[in-house]
């Protein structure tokens, strides 16, 4: 795709009313946009590189093949989040005998739920209260941690960014993260994966 190609400054909104629309360029656009995050996503889960490219070349296809039916105002990080997790549980479902992790296959069912938690937690509740713990964090701290989860950014991008030391952002990551560790619970905090792609900051 050419360096001129002006999709690159379009918003997810006008990307889907041309992708209904049945515009390719767009399409890839969206593609090369979402793609190596959900490639880290899902390589969380599967651990294998060849199944997750399966993995995502069928949600980016059914993302093309039910174009006609997107709505404009379409949050596409959830969405995809959504055809995902359904791909992900498709796949460790299939692969059941081979896993061992139990409560693997729980984290894609309908609600989310780990051994040693009494009460499970729908996915809502889990998010709002990851959202609280990350609101009450400095705003440069808060940024920091955003750049990092979120865009993933490494320490040394982010002190580049920032005209920050390495060391102050990887201090700052650490104490983010011992400050939502300390608001969720250690077990809390392996569910942090899921919804990393889809908190708005």
């Amino acid at each position: 795709m050419s360096i001129f190609d002006k999709t690159a400054n379009y918003t997810d909104r006008e990307l889907i009313l041309r992708i209904k629309l049945g515009d390719t360029k767009s399409y890839e656009r969206l593609f090369m946009r979402y793609y190596p995050r959900f490639r880290v996503f899902v390589l969380r889960f599967i651990r294998e590189e060849a199944t997750t490219e399966d993995i995502l070349q069928n949600i980016f296809l059914k993302l093309w093949i039910n174009r006609h039916s997107l709505q404009e105002d379409l949050s596409v990080t959830a969405y995809i989040f959504v055809l995902a997790k359904n791909e992900i549980y498709n796949y460790l479902r299939y692969k059941r005998t081979h896993i061992t992790a139990p409560y693997e296959e729980q984290l894609f069912s309908g609600t989310l739920s780990v051994p040693g938690v009494d009460r499970e937690y729908d996915y809502t509740e889990l998010e709002a209260n990851l959202q609280a713990a990350i609101d009450e964090l400095p705003a440069k701290r808060r940024e920091i941690f955003r750049l990092n989860r979120y865009e993933f950014k490494s320490a040394k991008e982010i002190a580049e960014m920032l005209g920050l030391s390495v060391r102050t952002v990887e201090k700052q990551i650490e104490l983010s993260l011992r400050h939502i560790r300390n608001k969720l619970g250690p077990t809390m905090m392996m569910l942090l994966p899921l919804i990393n792609l889809i908190i708005s900051l």
